[in-house]
Formats: C-alpha cells, sequence, structure tokens
C-alpha cells in the first residue's frame, strides 16, 4: 500500500510506503517498530558518503546544533554526531567525590547523583540557617562595635577618643594621627611641659636649688650651683655661676 506524506519544508509530498510511519516528515517523526527495508532486503545499497542532506540546496540546513550546512555528507554528519557523543562518555569522566558514593556509569546515573548531593547541600544548608544565632558584639573601653546585616553578622569596629581636655588624637580615614609635640624646659621652676599638654615637675630630682637659670642680660639672684648665660656680653665671658657666694666667670675660649 502506499500513501502521501509530507514532504519537507518547501518540497512536496512524495508517494511512499505507508510503512514509512511519517519518516519523511521534517522532522523525522518516531516509528515503532521502525521498517527495515521490507521483506526483501534493501533494494540500493549506499555509502554513507554518498547520501547527501539537502542536496537541492532549497531549504535552510536544520542542523543548527552539529553546525553543518547543506550538502553535508551522511558520512560528515554522523563523523561529526560521534564526536559530540564522545564528551558524553560518563564512563571516562573523572568523578573520584560522586563515584565514592554512587554507581555512575550513564549520564541518568550522573544526573541522578548530582541531584541527590545538591538536596544534601540543601539541607545542610537549612539546618544551618536554621541554627544560626545572632553576634552579639560587646563593646571594650577603646573600641566600639557596630553590627548589620543577616543575623547581626557583619561587624564594623571603631576605635573610641577620649573626649578629656587637651586630648589631640584623632582620627583620620587612614588611621589614628597624633598632632607632633614640642617639649619645653624651664631651668628656673625645673619644670619640663609639652605643647598643649602636661608639665612635669623635676625639682624634686634636682640636688638642692642648682641648675641652669637660662638666658638673661644681667645677673639673676641665684645660690651656689646655679649658672646661667648673659646675652648682653661676649660669648667668652658669659657664662655666669654662683659658687662660694660669689658670682664668677666661665671663661669659654
Amino acid at each position: 500500500m502506499y500513501g502521501y506524506q509530507n514532504g519537507w519544508p518547501g518540497v512536496p509530498g512524495v508517494r511512499l510506503p505507508l510503512s514509512s510511519c511519517g519518516c519523511n516528515d521534517f522532522p523525522a517523526q518516531p516509528c515503532s517498530p521502525f521498517p527495515i527495508c521490507g521483506p526483501n532486503g534493501c533494494p540500493i545499497h549506499l555509502d554513507s558518503a554518498c547520501v547527501i542532506y539537502h542536496k537541492n540546496m532549497n531549504t535552510i540546513s536544520g542542523l543548527v546544533n552539529l553546525n553543518l550546512p547543506n550538502g553535508s555528507t551522511l558520512e560528515l554528519i554522523l563523523n561529526t554526531i560521534d564526536v559530540q557523543l564522545g564528551p558524553l562518555n560518563v564512563s571516562n569522566w573523572s568523578l573520584p567525590v560522586l563515584r565514592a558514593i554512587y554507581t555512575i556509569n550513564t549520564l541518568k546515573q550522573f544526573g541522578e547523583a548530582v541531584d541527590t548531593q545538591i538536596g544534601l547541600i540543601n539541607d545542610a544548608i537549612a539546618d544551618l540557617e536554621a541554627s544560626a544565632v545572632p553576634i552579639v558584639a560587646t563593646d571594650s573601653a577603646t573600641i566600639d562595635f557596630t553590627t548589620s546585616g543577616t543575623l547581626d553578622h557583619n561587624i564594623t569596629a571603631s576605635v573610641k577618643i577620649s573626649a578629656s581636655a587637651n586630648n589631640l588624637l584623632i582620627a583620620n580615614v587612614d588611621g589614628l594621627y597624633s598632632t607632633p609635640q614640642t617639649l619645653s624646659i624651664d631651668y628656673v621652676n625645673k619644670t619640663l611641659s609639652i605643647t598643649e599638654g602636661n608639665e612635669v615637675d623635676f625639682s624634686s630630682l634636682v640636688c638642692g636649688a642648682s641648675g641652669f637659670l637660662g638666658n638673661v642680660t644681667s645677673d639673676p639672684t641665684a645660690i651656689d650651683g646655679q649658672y646661667w648665660f648673659r646675652t648682653d656680653l661676649s660669648a667668652a665671658s658669659g657664662l655666669r655661676i654662683k659658687l662660694n657666694g660669689s658670682v664668677r666667670t666661665i671663661t669659654t675660649s
């Protein structure tokens, strides 16, 4: 028996045996069981290199995934399919982790193994999220903490700067900064002071009342052991000291 099957796109239908099961349709329809040339064998034997895909070039190539044009031989198409199937040979894949747990010989087994493991990972993540608790940050005397984000897991720490008077420490964008200070010595009062800061009294560490009385233009009231420099005199005779109740000149040249 014969009938007309749908032709290729743009090509009229052709008269074929009904046993073709629609295999001349485009795309081809599945046949079950697929006919094998009939009971008398195949009337024509062709090499795959002689069968041409769309030999008339009158329709767009459907071999998009194979990246083959019209005019490709069946041999080229089959060889290209074979190359494409090579990476799909699961038995050649290196799967040490999955193979330690599952038997993987087919793509189906591989997909099922991956799906199972993803499910286990999702369950583990859900358990962690359920058991997670917010982070509590405790400030110290010098550090101030700020928490944010999911369960306060983002922590920011800022150094505290005392608001006490004369504190010159500041926080710049690149870190803490302390303004340079200048030390000043008061030889008369025997003190050491720092710019805009504290003053240290050394009088208790100095024996008696001795010490340098500074630069002056006239001899100060002094006691034995104290010395000074007269700026109104020459360098050679300006250094003075009181010894045994008398002011004496220390010649420096």
